[in-house]
């Protein structure tokens, strides 16, 4: 009686609605989930085939690697802070503010990465000597970077538009 602050219909509707959302979003996450997963995979998978290659071009990728998730995370921040803008005019279906972002996003993540892309293969040799790199294994972590580097604004366009689709509730495409 005392503290009792719904009916047992209300409390049934309540855990009800919990369940449902915990369903909703699993459903939700499950993508993003998988998405991950096979990001991770795909690392051990390239660490795997370079591995049979020896020590030398083992430790040219993981120099190479250094670099480029410093490069990557910085363009996290953005798809994160997309994903959130982006969510939030949907929410409140302010569309044209929506893709306002997501243009300002994509023009903004597209020109860095050039920048970036651009100033890297230049310091390419640079970069690696400073990230550590012993003489034997220079050359082949310059290679490997500059490789890498050319596909990077494709990669960043595409992290920046999963999280614009993300943000619009779409986390299957």
């Amino acid at each position: 009686m005392g503290g009792n602050n719904g009916t047992d219909g209300e409390k049934m509707n309540s855990i009800a609605s919990r369940k449902d959302m915990t369903k909703v979003t699993f459903k939700l996450a499950l993508p993003s989930i998988m998405e991950m997963l096979m990001q991770t995979l795909l690392g051990v998978a390239d660490t795997a085939m370079v591995g049979t290659l020896g020590g030398v071009a083992i430790a040219a990728v993981g120099l190479s690697d250094n670099p480029l998730m410093v490069m990557m995370a910085f363009f996290a921040a953005i798809s994160v802070g997309t994903t959130a803008l982006v969510a939030r005019f949907i929410g409140a279906r302010n569309y044209k503010d929506a893709e306002d972002t997501i243009k300002q996003s994509l023009f903004i993540s597209l020109f860095a990465s050039v920048a970036f892309t651009a100033v890297m293969l230049v310091l390419s040799e640079r970069i690696t000597l400073w990230m550590g790199a012993e003489p034997d294994v220079l050359p082949y972590a310059t290679q490997y970077l500059s490789i890498v580097l050319i596909g990077l604004p494709g990669m960043i366009i595409t992290m920046i538009m999963s999280g614009a689709l993300r943000g619009a509730g779409d986390t299957k495409t």
